[in-house]
């Protein structure tokens, strides 16, 4: 069904008489589409409203028996398909349809600022949602083309590598998965020996199997994995969202089942260019971060410096003193309607943690964060009953921060992409948050992590505050996530909405070979353990 703005019926005001093919409705609907648009209205479709054609074959005067059944004949579906493939095929301007030359570069789409209609490739990516609905699952297959995974490429941003050894839970390297169907999704996040480990588990593979792909990179080679596996394989699961996506012609958090929010807000941190840490926050905050970030400090740092990596005279008692200080001017400077951040990332003994965290109640930051080691996460049932103040940690995975959240130890899950293992390993975290009334609160391992945070929050509802300093963009990196004035914005691109120019980055490696990575799989398909 056609419906402009306004709510009117612009196909029924048509004649519907000898329709028998998709030019007919082309003559007749693409006039009509026009004219509205020229009127300024716009033009959507509505595939519950469809089931008004799935009359039987008789005459529209006659009444239908009592008891009849609606059910459209195969001439009557072949209409339908015909109605929402006109639909499909009128996007609006601002709309980017460029994901589909990557499937046949031949075909060509504009012509002089003018669409092509190419039924095949319309009916084979952008009907399944509301095709489904209204004739079956014959267009709903047809939606997702058949795919294998042919390569795996690794890239280092920028045209030199890194020099030193590489941090093996915290790179922004970039991937991309090739497929035989021209399209390529993008992720981040590895190292070369985990990269290349967990994709060789990928290659001749169908992309679109994403949780089967996901337990055998994680549970193949039988031990479970690390932290340092995790970070390649959320990286993989990443870009195979990506390619979904942008198979789908639909940004990835229309298939996690939004978008929920518009945008996300955002925390900053840092000098912000600022002689003191006064001007820094209130600087912030008039940028337009929702709060700004601190972190346990020590003495002999600038007025702005948060950093004592390195240091050999760390005495944590003047730490505690130091840093409630600071906090106390960030608190005067974001005002009552701006929020702070302490992260104690863990510098603290656990009853120096407590005392600082206790002294911070009364200046009410919107979390402190980290208060212990990871590897200790058991204590928060201590700290949970001897302090006051949010709570926030999580950089692990889903089975290592149950506890936590069901035994509701923390406020906020501060989980982070791909560290946890990606997409689909954050999904499954934030339910469990939207559970037990926690919320999340990630860090983006780089610009292409952050993107895909964003499309996790626009498919939740739970609290979410993103940690991001400015734009995503980089040499590297034309298109990345939509910044402005502190916050990130939900896009419409398809797959991630991230484009990515290997000329800007050094190849590491590439993958197109299988590996011995393999589990065994139950009756009815399903993955299990060998």
């Amino acid at each position: 069904m056609l419906f402009n703005r306004d709510g009117d019926c612009l196909a029924a005001k048509l004649r519907l008489g000898n329709v028998h093919s998709a030019d007919d409705w082309e003559e007749l609907l693409l006039p009509e589409i026009e004219r509205q648009q020229r009127l300024g209205k716009e033009v959507v479709f509505r595939a519950d409203a469809a089931a008004a054609f799935a009359k039987p074959e008789i005459s529209r005067s006659s009444r239908r028996p009592r008891g009849q059944q609606l059910r459209p004949s195969g001439r009557l579906q072949d209409k339908l398909i015909c109605v929402m493939l006109v639909a499909a095929a009128r996007p609006k301007r601002k709309f980017n349809i460029q994901f589909m030359e990557s499937r046949n570069p031949k075909r060509k789409y504009w012509q002089k600022g003018k669409l092509i209609m190419q039924r095949r490739t319309f009916l084979q990516t952008l009907l399944a949602g509301a095709g489904g609905v209204a004739v079956g699952a014959r267009v709903a297959h047809a939606a997702l083309p058949k795919m294998k995974i042919t390569r795996v490429r690794y890239y280092s941003p920028g045209t030199q590598g890194r020099g030193g050894p590489p941090s093996l839970t915290s790179t922004a390297n970039v991937i991309c998965i090739d497929t035989d169907a021209g399209i390529t999704g993008i992720g981040e996040g590895g190292t070369k020996d985990t990269l290349e480990h967990c994709a060789s588990a990928l290659i001749g593979q169908d992309p679109s199997r994403i949780d089967t792909l996901w337990q055998n990179m994680f549970r193949g080679a039988f031990y479970p994995a690390g932290l340092e596996k995790l970070h390649a394989l959320g990286g993989l699961d990443i870009a195979l969202w990506d390619i979904k996506g942008k198979a789908l012609g639909a940004p990835v958090y229309a298939l996690l089942g939004g978008p929920t929010r518009d945008l996300c807000e955002c925390y900053g941190g840092g000098g912000q260019g600022k002689a003191t840490i006064r001007e820094a926050a209130r600087a912030s905050m008039e940028a337009g971060f929702k709060a700004f970030r601190t972190e346990v400090i020590g003495p002999g740092l600038s007025d702005t410096g948060t950093s004592s990596r390195g240091a050999k005279d760390w005495n944590p008692h003047q730490a505690v003193l130091a840093t409630f200080k600071r906090c106390q001017e960030i608190r005067e400077a974001v005002g009552e309607e701006g929020d702070f951040i302490c992260d104690f990332h863990a510098k603290l003994d656990m009853p120096d943690a407590i005392t600082l965290a206790s002294m911070l109640e009364p200046l009410r930051p919107y979390f402190c964060e980290d208060l212990v080691r990871n590897e200790a996460l058991p204590l928060y049932r201590t700290i949970r009953e001897r302090v006051k103040v949010p709570l926030a940690t999580g950089n692990a995975g889903k089975v290592e921060l149950r506890e936590l959240i069901e035994e509701q130890l923390i406020d906020y899950a501060r989980v982070r992409l791909p560290n946890l293992g990606g997409i689909t390993e954050y999904m499954k975290i934030a339910s469990m948050c939207e559970t037990h009334f926690a919320g999340l609160i990630p860090e983006g391992t780089g610009p292409i992590s952050t993107a895909a945070e964003v499309h996790v929050a626009a498919a939740t509802n739970v609290p979410f505050l993103l940690q991001v300093g400015g734009p995503g963009t980089r040499p590297y990196l034309p298109q990345c996530y939509d910044f402005r004035q502190g916050k990130v914005y939900v896009n419409e691109r398809p797959g991630l909405g991230v484009e990515f120019d290997p000329k800007q980055a050094t190849q590491i490696t590439e993958v197109t070979q299988p590996g011995n990575l393999g589990g065994m799989f139950r009756p009815d398909g399903s993955y299990t353990n060998w």
